[in-house]
């Protein structure tokens, strides 16, 4: 399962496109034509969710998407703090649309919105799909931030990681979980996949030392140790962390068996 976002959104867990202006509609046409299922999650009409629309069209797919309407404005908390810095957020134009073709809608509203969203996904899923249509893809290139903000955003990273373990140092351990936070956004920002492996060690190693939270810890070292499997290749520094990442994650899994298997022991009797 694969996404499509601008640079500014947010898919949460799902892996996306981060895409350029230019490059979205010609990778939204070759996923709409190999895709077995398809979601399009939005608030309104806009001309770029007409034009997705039309390309689920054009393949022929619309009962094999879920339409998703957003009922709460995402953006509606950031109002007051525009007010504040006096940024003025560019709003997308609303057209009108017409979504009678698609016969899978649901107004989304709320948390315990996505309830109904994952039902109906699950029936769907029950149904038969085209397979997909084209052996190989060719993919656009990662959309890139400009060198001078990669730069900025690289020292950055660098900076807040080394405050950090200043604060560790003094057991301010809140403050450096907030500081560890900022250094991963700039290293996103960055395309720094080092620093975000660090980073998200750092975390996880925050997490059992200051918090003892040995879940948040394993959820934080799975996704360093997802990273740095991408870059040891490339990166010494992330070779040489490979295997000590890997060493606590397996430490944490195996202390975590026991502890599940006597939960099930217990509820079996």
């Amino acid at each position: 399962m694969v996404g499509i976002q601008n640079p500014a959104g947010q898919s949460g867990p799902l892996p996306a496109f981060v895409l350029a202006d230019e490059d979205w509609e010609s990778l939204a046409a070759l996923l709409v034509r190999n895709a077995g299922m398809i979601v399009m999650h939005f608030l309104g009409f806009t001309p770029g969710v007409l034009k997705e629309l039309e390309l689920i069209r054009a393949a022929g797919k619309q009962t094999s998407t879920l339409v998703v309407i957003e009922q709460e404005d995402p953006f509606a908390a950031l109002k007051d703090a525009a007010l504040l810095t006096r940024a003025r957020r560019q709003e997308p134009v609303s057209i009108a649309g017409s979504l009678d073709d698609f016969p899978h809608r649901l107004l989304r509203q709320g948390d315990d919105g996505w309830e109904a969203v994952q039902a109906e996904l699950a029936a769907m899923a029950r149904e038969p799909h085209a397979p997909p249509l084209d052996r190989t893809l060719s993919l656009p290139p990662e959309f890139l931030p400009p060198e001078p903000l990669r730069n900025y955003c690289t020292d950055r990273s660098t900076e807040e990681y080394d405050r950090a373990h200043q604060l560790i140092d003094e057991k301010r351990f809140d403050e450096a979980e907030d500081v560890l936070y900022r250094a991963v956004a700039y290293a996103h920002w960055a395309r720094y996949p080092l620093g975000r492996v660090m980073t998200l060690t750092a975390l996880g190693q925050l997490s059992l030392i200051g918090f003892g939270a040995k879940g948040d810890a394993g959820s934080l070292l799975e996704m360093a140790l997802d990273t740095c499997k991408e870059v040891r290749a490339t990166s010494r520094t992330a070779a040489k962390m490979y295997p000590a990442i890997e060493q606590a994650l397996g430490s944490l899994r195996a202390e975590a068996e026991p502890k599940g298997k006597r939960e099930i022991d217990v509820a079996g009797k």
